[in-house]
């Protein structure tokens, strides 16, 4: 299966600075832009434990509700793009194909990923790198294959 990731060149304010600690900085850039995902979508019933105040706002089910979830941020130059990725696929990977539409498609990436064997996985004092962040290079951010219950932010420029 090939996904479609577009991103558009309209940008809008969204934080003044990285968040996080130094050393673990979350990888978002100052500058939200746009972006349009074409994937499989599913439906899912409101779940239970979903504060009632908001089950009014979402209604009976959640509809048309994208596997492979994408936003992007940048740099106030432009020269460097964080895209952020979901795969909500419980069993299955996916390739995300990137088109940039009003920018410079950048020829640098890298790759953080956290995925495990189980969306169920977790650590603990046994297993206490089961889950973690792995940092992976990349030579071309054209495509990207996802894997299962996956989050993944790309680093690009």
């Amino acid at each position: 299966m090939v996904e479609a990731a577009q991103v558009l060149g309209g940008l809008e304010r969204l934080l003044e600075g990285r968040l996080g600690e130094p050393e673990r900085a979350i990888e978002t850039l100052p500058l939200a832009l746009g972006c349009e995902v074409d994937c499989e979508t599913f439906d899912a019933p409101v779940w239970a434990d979903v504060p009632e105040l908001f089950q009014r706002m979402m209604g009976e089910e959640l509809t048309g509700v994208p596997y492979v979830d994408v936003s992007v941020t940048a740099s106030d130059d432009q020269r460097s793009l964080a895209v952020f990725l979901v795969n909500r696929y419980l069993d299955q990977a996916v390739t995300v194909d990137f088109a940039f539409e009003g920018l410079q498609a950048p020829t640098a990436a890298r790759l953080r990923q956290i995925a495990a064997d189980s969306p169920f996985a977790r650590n603990d004092f046994e297993h206490p790198d089961r889950l973690r962040i792995v940092d992976l290079d990349r030579v071309s951010p054209a495509t990207l294959e996802l894997p299962p219950h996956s989050v993944s932010v790309l680093v690009l420029g």
